[in-house]
């Protein structure tokens, strides 16, 4: 399959980065793909749409670092093989464009006050209960510093999307904190 992904790539510099990429990774893609789908086959189909949206961004991947290559490359392969499963299963979530997009800024940003205050593990450990999508969003937000438009090309869902998500995840934030924080005392 490699040469074949090499073929969409023009310079010489992108095809041993890609190729780098892909001997060094491909299994963790598809075993990430796999146990979303359960069908080796299937998880083949979403590791070389994940291959494709790499294609699409790898000048990006030149400035990332090892981990934070291998955690976005498993991201792109989850949601890829989510694509596939929801296709499989027939399952159409409503879009997001359609929920009235109440944005108000009367909240505080529990990302800035949980840093100042409690630390990055205690951040962690939150947004490692919120749901996929918005974990997903708020990673490659924050830890990977995607734009939003950046992160709503590699989702391949739309900038309000990205928008709704975030907004959606910092409110789910605020709420497992208050959570924790009420276990605490």
């Amino acid at each position: 399959m490699l040469p074949l992904y090499l073929s969409f790539i023009d310079s010489e510099q992108e095809r041993i980065k890609f190729s780098q990429i892909y001997e060094q990774y491909r299994y963790t893609m598809l075993h990430t793909a796999m146990q979303i789908l359960k069908d080796h086959d299937l998880a083949e189909d979403a590791v070389h749409n994940a291959c494709l949206k790499i294609i699409e961004h790898l000048p990006k991947f030149f400035e990332l670092s090892r981990n934070k290559t291998k955690s976005l490359l498993v991201i792109i392969s989850k949601n890829k093989a989510i694509d596939i499963l929801r296709k499989e299963q027939g399952l159409a979530l409503t879009p997001l464009e359609n929920v009235e997009n109440s944005l108000n800024s009367d909240y505080e940003d529990p990302l800035e006050a949980l840093i100042s205050h409690d630390g990055y593990q205690r951040l962690v450990g939150s947004i490692a209960k919120l749901n996929d999508i918005y974990r997903t969003v708020l990673q490659l937000k924050y830890v990977h510093d995607y734009t939003n438009q950046e992160i709503a090309e590699l989702l391949d869902i739309s900038l309000n999307n990205v928008n709704i998500r975030l907004y959606r995840a910092k409110l789910f934030l605020k709420e497992i904190l208050k959570e924790d924080e009420g276990h605490d005392q």
